[in-house]
């Protein structure tokens, strides 16, 4: 009997599209502004809303830090069953998250004119941001809810509602965006405005999930809260956080240093390759996001041969689509350009140039955003701050800086490049070092080991009668031969006998399709493990109806174990039973 990657295959794929919609929607607000406003107001317009970037991240700190880091944390903890624990870190990261979202919409009135002035170079550029910057400090909280709901859900069965929610803001989006900027005088007001307004309509998709009776996170009493879980949330949560924050540090000090040394025009081509790897990010995004998904609960529940073909599914995925996507950045610059407004020959030439340098960048940000992704759901939370402190700071600032001495804004433009390379080399030699001293797992890249040592078999079927009967009896002979008593060994045997039976009744009616099973040890204890991704089925339950036979299958493996549960997470059913020893 082996293990195959059949599950984890189709959950790559069932998540896949869900989580591309929902980056594709999150980031797409800010291409469609930047493209409206280049075409309604000004190329100046989309140089204010790329100065406003470093002011709206740092809004975003908290809901990004609160957010990935609680559903971090939640995913690992419902691979351990800790089902409590994850409402508790939900309730904690939405309350807090929330309440602070506030302080922005009380410093807005006083804080926008000095900011857009201190931010922007010239009166011009200073008269369009502080409009935009004020709506945004307005809506704060409603941007708050959307990202933090965004983590959560997709974590707890409902990725189709994560990308609903953005899908949904998005269109509202972009309708209201073509009405303000084109049929209003409302200018950028209109622009940020239609982001909030979308957002907010957005959230409406929340409704079915809040009432929902098959979710596992519920909001429950802050008497019960810990601050230790949500210190845990924080630390998973930082590389995100960080990742945002300095990102926003790095572009405050580009766009300063553009502005004022090379001039508004070349801030405008900077401007353009900056939303035009937006467009990167929409895609790839999408695809590395399902490292944060479903990697925590798998991480969680030791699943390592699971854990790796994810990886390496996720990895060859991002690359082939970044590949194609630098080929269109090299043969069609012109066409990228013109998406923002940029029509003049001259500016197109330099433009081309830049874009076709900025791309070269993109597929070692691919493995950059994988590294820090996997960390941060494996919970390896220093060496994901790490990476995303060199690749948005550390590196590429001074990086930037000295070949935009040398090279003028053609060096801004590769130095993402170099950037990206350096990270890579120094969170590997971090890894390393660590992994020699003993403070990391000794295990590669991933830091995993091919199997856990607890596991006795791990082994996937196909759930045909002859099949589920062939591999009870295999679980009864392997137990037998290793030392365990005939009664635990017959209850190992009964129990996957007549759980994947019940699977493939209640479960498939079309066909039979794989059932992953693992028996492993820990503590003196026989520990069972089988999973599917048929309908929802609890065989728990199943065995306390009141009219279950007493002495049917499954109520008789009931009797025998010390603890049989049940846990729906990621779309699976997964029954564990536990057999003392």
């Amino acid at each position: 009997m082996i293990r195959n990657d059949a599950l984890i295959r189709r959950k790559f794929y069932q998540y896949l599209m869900p989580g591309v919609l929902m980056v594709v929607a999150m980031q797409l607000g800010n291409v469609v502004d930047g493209m409206f406003v280049g075409h309604a107001l000004s190329y100046n317009a989309v140089s204010a809303i790329s100065l406003s970037i470093p002011a709206l991240y740092a809004m975003q700190f908290l809901p990004f830090l609160l957010g990935a880091g609680g559903a971090a944390v939640a995913a690992v903890a419902f691979g351990k069953q800790q089902i409590e624990k994850a409402s508790r870190v939900y309730t904690l990261c939405l309350v807090v998250g929330l309440a602070v979202s506030f302080l922005p919409v009380v410093l807005a009135p006083v804080l926008c004119h000095p900011l857009a002035q201190w931010m922007a170079s010239s009166e011009e550029l200073a008269a369009l941001l502080e409009p935009y910057l004020l709506i945004y400090m307005l809506g704060n909280p409603v941007l708050t809810l959307a990202i933090e709901f965004s983590y959560f859900i997709s974590v707890d069965n409902h990725p189709k509602l994560g990308s609903a929610l953005f899908i949904i803001a998005n269109i509202v989006n972009l309708i209201l965006d073509y009405v303000f900027l084109f049929h209003t005088s409302l200018g950028m007001y209109g622009s940020a405005l239609s982001t909030i307004l979308g957002y907010a309509a957005g959230l409406a998709v929340l409704l079915p999930y809040l009432r929902s009776n098959t979710r596992l996170l519920h909001l429950t009493s802050l008497a019960k809260a810990r601050l230790a879980e949500l210190w845990e949330a924080s630390r998973a949560g930082l590389s995100s956080a960080m990742y945002l924050l300095a990102s926003g540090a790095n572009l405050l000090l580009l766009n300063s240093l553009v502005l004022r040394m090379l001039g508004q025009s070349q801030m405008a081509y900077f401007s353009v390759c900056r939303n035009s790897c937006l467009l990167v990010e929409l895609v790839v995004g999408g695809i590395l996001g399902l490292i944060p998904t479903i990697a925590g609960v798998l991480y969680g529940e030791k699943d390592f041969y699971g854990l790796r073909k994810l990886a390496e599914r996720v990895m060859k995925s991002a690359a082939i689509v970044v590949l194609l996507l630098i080929a269109v950045f090299w043969l069609f610059p012109s066409t990228i350009a013109g998406l923002f407004g940029v029509a003049d020959p001259e500016m197109l030439r330099v433009l081309n140039v830049c874009l076709q340098l900025y791309s070269l960048s993109f597929l070692p940000y691919v493995i950059d955003k994988f590294l820090q992704n996997y960390y941060q759901a494996t919970l390896f939370s220093s060496l994901a701050t790490l990476g995303a402190l060199m690749q948005r700071f550390l590196a590429i600032a001074p990086i930037s800086i000295l070949l935009m001495f040398c090279f003028g804004i053609y060096g801004v433009c590769i130095a993402p490049l170099f950037a990206e390379l350096l990270t890579i080399a120094v969170v590997c030699a971090v890894r390393i070092a660590g992994q020699k001293k003993g403070t990391l797992p000794q295990k590669g890249v991933l830091m995993i080991p091919e199997q856990d040592l607890s596991v006795y078999i791990d082994c996937s079927i196909l759930g045909t009668p002859q099949e589920i009967t062939d591999a009870s009896q295999q679980m009864v002979d392997f137990c037998e031969k290793n030392g365990i008593s005939k009664r635990d060994a017959m209850a190992v045997g009964l129990a996957v006998e007549e759980i994947c039976a019940n699977i493939m009744e209640y479960g498939y009616t079309k066909k039979p399709d794989s059932i992953d099973i693992c028996l492993s040890h820990a503590e003196n204890r026989l520990i069972l493990r089988i999973r599917d991704d048929g309908p929802a089925f609890d065989p728990v339950a199943y065995a306390m109806q009141e009219n279950a036979d007493p002495m049917g299958g499954i109520c008789l493996v009931k009797r025998m174990a010390s603890q049989f549960k049940y846990l729906r997470t990621l779309n699976y059913n997964n029954t564990i039973i536990e057999i003392n020893l």
